[in-house]
């Protein structure tokens, strides 16, 4: 390779790497905004709720839900009181129920009010073509279930 071509190609291959970096830098500085949830906008799509590109990328979203509680009982579950999530996890263990054409399996939530991050692994019924964002608590018991009722807070989402 001649030292012209040679030159030429360094030169092109510098010119990429500096738009390369400008574009990238100037895209972190963006924000993505949704002001608030709208029925049929996942959570795991490409629009999320009102975050900045760093927290996109962490996929840490702070949002405003309506969470419900349940326990895996029958008067609960109805017909699906088999002890086992829909995807196949305990239902004795703590979790969270969505509607997965909204929010995916796998999602972990922190929820003020629960010591620990829980963990989105079965289907809710009652939050299923919600009008706002909306979520199920699994507790262990009926009672821990009844005492939790319906609360609306302000939770995270990874």
């Amino acid at each position: 390779m001649t030292p012209t071509k040679l030159y030429l190609l360094e030169s092109i291959l510098l010119i990429t790497a500096l738009c390369c970096f400008l574009f990238f830098r100037e895209k972190q500085e963006e924000t993505i905004s949704i002001t608030e949830a709208e029925p049929g906008i996942a959570f795991n799509s490409v629009d999320p709720p009102n975050v900045s590109l760093l927290e996109y990328v962490n996929k840490l979203y702070t949002v405003e839900a309506v969470i419900r509680a349940y326990c895996p009982c029958v008067q609960c579950c109805d017909q699906f009181a088999d002890g086992v999530t829909s995807t196949g996890t305990s239902a004795l263990l703590p979790g969270v129920a969505v509607d997965p054409t909204v929010i995916s399996y796998g999602t972990r939530f922190n929820i003020p009010g629960i010591n620990q991050i829980l963990i989105a692994d079965d289907t809710g019924a009652a939050v299923r073509n919600s009008t706002e964002l909306a979520i199920e608590v699994r507790f262990s018991t009926h009672q821990e279930a009844l005492n939790w009722g319906i609360q609306r807070k302000t939770i995270s989402i990874y």
